[in-house]
C-alpha cells in the first residue's frame, strides 16, 4: 500500500460511531465471560469483533508523521472505547461471581519482560500485515488480544472488589499499549513512511521509550526484590 492509501484508510476509520461503541461493548463482555469461564477460544473469538485496530494504528501513525490532530482523534476514540470496556466489565463484575484464581483471568495480572517483547512483536506484525493489505479482522486480532483482555480483567476484578489485581491488569494493558505504539512508529518509519515533522516524531518516540523503560525497571525491580507479579 502507498503512503496515501495507508493514511486515508486509517484516518477514515477513526471515528466514535454507534457501531464502534456496540462492538467494543460486545467484545469486552464476551472476552470477560470467556476469561471468567476459562475459555480461551471464546476470548480469541471476541477479539475478532473488537474494533481497536484503526485507533491504535492511528495513534502510531500520528506520531510517525507528526499529525497531532490525528493523534487527538485517535486518543479520543481509544479513550471512549477503553472507558466503555471498563464500565461494562465493572458492572459485570458486580453482577456475577468471579473466581480470581481462574488461569485465563489471573494471567492478565502477571507481567514479565516477555510481555514487553510480545507486545512489541504484536505491534510490528500488525503494522506490517496492514501495510501488506492483510485482512482487517486478522490484523485487528493481533492488536485487540493485547488490549481488551487485560482491560476487561481489570474491570472484572474492580467490580469484584479486588483493587490489587485490577491495578495489575491495568499495568499489563498500559505496557501493551505503549509497546504496540513504539513498534508501530518504528515499523512505519522502516516501511518508508515520511514524517512531516521529525522533531515531533522523535519527541513522541522518546517519551514512549522512557515510559517503557520505567515499566521494565518496575518489573526488574520487583524481580530483584523477590516480589513476583504472579504473587
Amino acid at each position: 500500500m502507498s503512503t496515501d492509501e495507508i493514511y486515508d484508510d486509517i484516518v477514515d476509520a477513526v471515528a466514535i460511531s454507534q457501531t464502534y461503541l456496540v462492538t467494543v461493548f460486545l467484545s469486552a463482555v464476551i472476552a470477560a465471560l470467556g476469561m471468567r469461564g476459562g475459555q480461551t477460544a471464546v476470548v480469541i473469538g471476541a477479539m475478532v469483533i473488537a474494533p481497536l485496530l484503526s485507533p491504535t494504528l492511528a495513534l502510531a501513525l500520528s506520531a510517525t508523521v507528526g499529525d497531532w490532530r490525528l493523534g487527538l482523534r485517535a486518543l479520543r476514540t481509544l479513550g471512549a472505547g477503553g472507558a466503555l470496556v471498563l464500565i461494562s466489565t465493572i458492572l459485570l463484575g458486580l453482577a456475577v461471581e468471579i473466581d480470581p484464581a481462574v488461569p485465563e483471568l489471573y494471567n492478565r495480572t502477571i507481567v514479565h519482560l516477555a510481555d514487553i517483547a510480545l507486545a512489541l512483536a504484536s505491534g510490528a506484525a500488525g503494522v506490517l500485515a496492514f501495510n501488506r493489505g492483510a485482512s482487517a479482522s486478522l490484523v485487528g486480532v493481533m492488536i485487540a488480544v493485547a488490549l481488551v483482555p487485560p482491560l476487561s480483567a481489570a474491570g472484572l476484578y474492580l467490580g469484584a472488589g479486588d483493587l490489587e489485581l485490577s491495578v495489575r491488569a491495568l499495568f499489563l494493558f498500559a505496557n501493551n499499549l505503549v509497546c504496540i505504539n513504539i513498534a508501530g512508529i518504528v515499523t512505519f518509519l522502516l516501511q518508508g513512511l515520511p514524517p512531516k515533522r521529525w522533531r515531533i516524531t522523535a519527541a513522541i518516540l522518546a517519551v514512549w521509550l522512557v515510559v517503557l523503560a520505567l515499566f521494565a525497571a518496575m518489573i526488574l525491580g520487583r524481580i530483584a526484590l523477590g516480589i513476583a507479579w504472579s504473587g
